[in-house]
């Protein structure tokens, strides 16, 4: 009886949900937990690294003033969090800081891309710097996807194995019930 009020109750939550995400705290905190989450946190946190690094290497070889480079750069990563932080390094680097010490006090960049944009800073060489660092963590997601595939190919099998085996129980037992029955 209480079945009616289940289904849309669920219909009006998943509804609140999805409306919920499409807003701007609902994307700031799901970026976050994305990033946080225990083993997909780190890959997708490479992957928004790579990305980024990519793009700004790619705009500042081609002869794009940093700040520029940073405001196009900032939707690359894909990420709420990094997309804010970008904007307050942008807001430093007006103010006359360097690049690298402003990522450096942000947690979201690696020391790896604070370390080779320091790097770059100091030889003239960022766009290269940042291009070495997007090889880097595109060799490092691709690594750790394959690391996460070969750990759930073995739950899946596991997971295929039990539904075939509730099946076969399913099929099997009222069979063998009509048999004991009949004889």
């Amino acid at each position: 009886s209480n079945m009616i009020y289940v289904g849309p109750a669920l219909l009006v939550v998943a509804i609140g949900i999805y409306l919920w995400m499409r807003t701007d705290q609902g994307t700031r905190t799901i970026d976050q937990l994305k990033l946080k989450l225990p083993v997909v946190g780190e890959v997708v946190h490479q992957i928004a690294i790579g990305r980024l690094a990519s793009s700004l290497a790619l705009l500042i070889q081609s002869g794009m003033p940093i700040l520029e480079a940073l405001e196009l750069s900032e939707t690359a990563a894909g990420n709420r969090i990094i997309e804010e932080d970008l904007q307050e390094t942008q807001q430093k680097l007006l103010e006359g800081e360097q690049l690298s010490d402003e990522l450096a006090k942000r947690d979201v960049f690696p020391r790896l891309l604070v370390s080779m944009t320091a790097a770059g800073e100091s030889s003239g060489q960022l766009g290269d710097m940042l291009g070495r660092v997007a090889e880097h963590y595109e060799r490092e997601s691709a690594a750790s996807i394959e690391g996460l595939l070969s750990l759930i190919e073995p739950a899946i099998l596991v997971a295929m194995g039990l539904v075939v085996g509730l099946v076969v129980y399913a099929i099997y037992i009222p069979i063998f019930q009509m048999a004991q029955t009949a004889g």
